[in-house]
């Protein structure tokens, strides 16, 4: 089922992709200032944890952010 790539990764690579993808599915439904420093907090753990994860997760907040 899963692609063997998968498995080869290390695990923080695969937190920070945890974190990205929470970022994306909370970031559909962002309404409130809460929730946007919620996911501010995400991307930046998904940075922390592994740039590769990190810098998209950063610029796909910093886009909500903008977005009225």
């Amino acid at each position: 089922m899963l692609p063997a790539g998968f498995f080869v990764v290390t695990t923080p690579q695969n937190l920070a992709y945890l974190f990205f993808l929470l970022v994306l599915f909370l970031g559909l439904n962002c309404r409130g200032y809460s929730e946007l420093i919620l996911l501010y907090v995400l991307s930046t753990a998904a940075l922390a944890t592994h740039p590769v994860a990190g810098i998209p997760a950063l610029l796909f907040v910093f886009t909500i952010d903008r977005i009225p």
